[in-house]
């Protein structure tokens, strides 16, 4: 874990205020980032003065070992890690591409199955989880949970 004091400053109010975040996290040295990401509220910071909801944005590394290492707002060369390096723009990007990474999902298979269903539903389709064992994705879709199977052999859903 490594940590610095930001700068930052309510995108409701106007509220400037210091901050210490992590800009380091390395998975299973801190279950309890793990937790948070995992329930998309490892950015969440409420404003002192205006009490209103939103993501810090700010320099952020995680890296899973010898697995995978997700990278916000921080400039670096696939070659700085001894893993795959994912780049997000977005604390929503981070934390679904934690979601899928973290459960040993295919991204790409995920964006074909996101898509349809977005294109079916015509709504917002948020990434839940994967059953490895069975190839099963799960989706929010309109609040509610739904099961997808994904057959590889014949490329189906």
């Amino acid at each position: 874990m490594k940590k610095r004091m930001f700068q930052m400053r309510c995108p409701f109010c106007g509220h400037s205020f210091q901050i210490m975040r992590d800009t380091l996290v390395i998975e299973g040295m801190d279950s309890h980032a793990s937790r948070r990401l995992r329930n998309r509220t490892y950015f969440a910071h409420q404003c002192s003065q205006c009490r209103r909801m939103y993501d810090l944005v700010y320099p952020l590394i995680l890296r899973c070992v010898d697995r995978f290492a997700i990278v916000l707002n921080v400039q670096c060369s696939p070659n700085d890690f001894g893993e795959p390096v994912y780049e997000c723009s977005s604390p929503r990007q981070f934390y679904e591409l934690y979601g899928i990474l973290s459960d040993g999902a295919d991204w790409r298979i995920l964006l074909l199955l996101e898509n349809r269903l977005k294109q079916n539903y015509n709504c917002d389709v948020i990434y839940e989880s994967f059953d490895m064992e069975n190839s099963i994705y799960y989706f929010y879709v309109n609040d509610r949970i739904m099961a997808v199977k994904y057959k590889k052999e014949h490329n189906e859903i």
